[in-house]
């Protein structure tokens, strides 16, 4: 497993890819509001995460608060099935912007 990186993947367009967890999310967490600051819309591709746990999904709540916060869109994709579990048990999809 590797450390998370997140990496601008076209205009709007953001791919996230590691390991996310509750001892790896503070690396991510400053890509919030800088990144998001101006733009209407903002997809994040979650698709390269090899492995999640919890923490990877406080961390889109936290991307989500921050989009509110700079009036951003946000929608993720490429839900890895371990963090689709732990969205499924806390009943989130309903607050979480999945495709």
């Amino acid at each position: 497993m590797s450390g998370p990186r997140i990496e601008a993947d076209g205009p709007g367009s953001f791919r996230v890819s590691g390991a996310v967890t509750l001892e790896t999310v503070s690396e991510l967490s400053g890509f919030g509001a800088a990144a998001l600051s101006g733009q209407s819309d903002v997809v994040i591709d979650l698709g390269g995460i090899d492995h999640a746990d919890s923490g990877a999904v406080a961390l889109l709540l936290e991307w989500l608060r921050q989009g509110r916060e700079c009036g951003t869109s946000i929608r993720f994709r490429g839900i890895p099935p371990q963090m689709r579990a732990i969205i499924d048990l806390s009943d989130l999809g309903q607050l979480l912007p999945l495709e």
